[in-house]
């Protein structure tokens, strides 16, 4: 496990936004097609992670891992995935101590500064160096599994 910084878990976080909400209205969304999936940790199902979906071009798809390692992806607010290749990233990051938590103190709302551990190896958050690509076909069925070792 590494440290990573908060500029880091920001830029991620904007990135699930982006793929929640896209740039665009709903007008503009391409193509899309039902997609969900299950993510394993050493042989074991991984809660609490973060996926996104990048295609070549347009908006980006993302998901969270239940307790049992499942997911299903969303874009701009309408479930699924833009037909085509995707490169994917996968990220469980959780407080140094071991706690889930975001980079705001809640009682005052002010930014604070804390140390994050990813839960894989980080090269899984990296789209360029993930190694982790996907289909995602009209017809479907688009139910992918991605095993970390």
């Amino acid at each position: 496990m590494k440290t990573m910084s908060t500029s880091f878990s920001r830029l991620l976080l904007a990135g699930i936004l982006f793929g929640c909400f896209g740039c665009g209205q709903s007008s503009d969304l391409p193509e899309i097609a039902s997609a969900k999936g299950v993510v394993k940790f050493k042989g074991k199902p991984l809660p609490q992670a973060n996926i996104l979906f990048i295609p070549d071009s347009g908006p980006v798809a993302s998901g969270v891992t239940d307790e049992q390692g499942n997911f299903t992806l969303m874009t701009q607010g309408h479930r699924g995935a833009k037909i085509g290749n995707h490169r994917v990233t996968i990220q469980a990051i959780v407080l140094k101590d071991g706690v889930k938590g975001t980079a705001v103190d809640p009682e005052s709302g002010a930014e604070r500064s804390v140390e994050t551990v990813s839960v894989v190896p980080e090269k899984y958050g990296n789209p360029y160096q993930s190694g982790l690509t996907a289909t995602v076909a009209s017809g479907g069925p688009n139910e992918f599994l991605f095993e970390i070792p």
